[in-house]
């Protein structure tokens, strides 16, 4: 009886789908790049990035989801902006992060926008994650917008990183969005550089957010807070226990010692600041010792810019201050990482 020996039958190969195609992300690209169609010519290299990643889907060379930004710059049309954020924008699932520059919006615009990212609840399995950035660079924002994108801050859970630099909120605009971080449990990053801010603003901004809030890196550079604010913030900086960085370049109190000297008092006793940029600030000719004083004090300082013009000396002592927590703060590293015999 011969037997015959049978081909070995092929192992099926499993056929497993990439996140991109699970979720149909094509389809949503390419219905937001068609809704898109209908707008202005602000919105065409978004368009562009668009067609770009739905090429990549179909290529095969983005398997997960892509992270658009949805990046406008110029002016967008009043009569669109409702369109685009409220119609186009509404059904698309996956926006994460918003970057709209130079897009003279004003007060009416950013309405829109907080209604926007207040309403936006996209499917857990499609966006667990919702809006987290957003940066609002030179858009006429006034205190009266401060005042509605304050009113989202106090109340949003999503939002990880504001910007709203060149945009004139003043004093007002600057104590809306203190008060409203005192709510706020999710934003780390807030930069409002150049926004018309005194020593009011500061004031509340110093309570609401470097003692009361989770932000870790601040921007205030170029705003006018003068020594008031400057030594509010110092106050602040004693309290709060979650700045790393503190951004206070060119905000105007250089020639007042009696601030310098709150300011360095407060970060002295900060347990998280690890970074301060003091730069474009004439500062008093005592500042130097100081502030060296200061780094000496607080071993987490590890970066302090200053005005070169200060002297010498002084800031050849800071320099060498800050090397030597630097390499602290390296020793420190590899003791934590050596392995435990």
């Amino acid at each position: 009886m011969s037997t015959k020996r049978q081909a070995p039958k092929e192992k099926l190969k499993a056929v497993v789908n990439t996140p991109a195609q699970v979720l149909n992300v094509d389809v949503d690209l390419r219905r937001l790049h068609e809704a898109c169609g209908s707008l202005g010519e602000y919105i065409v290299p978004f368009m562009r990035r668009l067609k770009m990643e739905l090429q990549r889907l179909k290529d095969g060379e983005q398997a997960d989801v892509p992270t658009i930004p949805l990046f406008v710059h110029g002016e967008i049309p009043y009569a669109e902006i409702k369109q685009l954020f409220l119609d186009v924008l509404s059904t698309y699932p996956f926006l994460r992060v918003m970057q709209l520059h130079h897009c003279a919006i004003g007060d009416e615009g950013i309405l829109t926008i907080v209604d926007f990212i207040r309403s936006y609840r996209p499917s857990p399995d499609r966006n667990p994650f919702g809006i987290q950035c957003i940066e609002l660079l030179e858009c006429l924002i006034g205190p009266t917008g401060a005042k509605y994108f304050a009113k989202l801050l106090s109340e949003n859970e999503t939002l990880t990183r504001c910007l709203l630099d060149f945009n004139p909120l003043g004093d007002a605009g600057a104590e809306a969005i203190g008060k409203a971080m005192l709510w706020n449990g999710t934003l780390e990053d807030l930069s409002l550089q150049y926004c018309g801010i005194g020593a009011s603003g500061a004031n509340a901004l110093a309570e609401g957010v470097l003692r009361c809030s989770n932000v870790r890196v601040f921007s205030l550079r170029g705003n006018p807070v003068g020594p008031e604010g400057i030594k509010a913030i110092g106050e602040a900086l004693s309290i709060g226990n979650r700045i790393n960085s503190l951004d206070i370049a060119g905000t105007g109190f250089g020639g007042s010692f009696p601030a310098l000297e709150s300011f360095c008092q407060g970060a002295e006793c900060s347990p998280s600041l690890t970074s301060v940029d003091m730069d474009y600030n004439l500062l008093a000719p005592e500042a130097g010792s100081l502030i060296a004083s200061l780094i000496s004090k607080n071993k987490r300082l590890v970066q302090f810019r200053v005005n070169e013009r200060m002297e010498v000396s002084d800031f050849l002592t800071i320099q060498n201050a800050l090397e030597q927590n630097m390499r602290n703060a390296k020793k420190k590293k590899k003791k934590t990482k050596a392995p435990k015999s």
